[in-house]
C-alpha cells in the first residue's frame, strides 16, 4: 500500500520536503537500489507556468532525493502543446542540472 502525506503552507518548497519527509522511509527503500530514477514533471504546454510544475517543485524533490542515491536522475517529460526542451528552459529547469546533474529526456522524441 502506498503512503500519501499532506502538508499546508505558503511555502512550497518547505511543503514538498515536509510531504516527502513523513514518507522518507518508502522513497529510501525505493531509490537505494535503483538504477536510474526518473523524475516526471508536469509540462503541458512550453509557455503557460501555471500548467506545468514549479521550479521550487522540482528543486525541492530533488533535492530531497538526491542524498540518498548515487543513482542518475532523469528529468522525463513531454510536452502536448509546444516543445519539451523549449518547456524546460521557460520553467527553468535546465538550470537545477548543474546542482543536481541530472539526465533530461524528451518523452515526445526520445526511446
Amino acid at each position: 500500500m502506498s503512503k500519501v502525506s499532506f502538508i499546508k503552507s505558503d511555502d512550497r518548497k518547505y511543503n514538498i520536503d515536509r510531504c516527502l519527509s513523513l514518507i522518507k522511509s518508502e522513497i529510501m527503500a525505493g531509490v537505494k537500489n535503483a538504477k536510474r530514477i526518473v523524475v516526471k514533471p508536469s509540462c503541458f504546454i512550453e509557455d503557460f507556468q501555471l500548467a506545468a510544475t514549479h521550479i521550487d517543485a522540482l528543486d525541492a524533490v530533488l533535492n530531497f532525493i538526491k542524498p540518498y542515491t548515487k543513482s542518475q536522475i532523469t528529468i522525463a517529460e513531454g510536452t502536448t502543446i509546444g516543445d519539451t526542451m523549449k518547456a524546460f528552459e521557460n520553467y527553468n529547469y535546465l538550470k537545477l542540472q548543474e546542482k543536481y546533474d541530472f539526465a533530461v529526456v524528451d518523452l515526445n522524441v526520445d526511446e
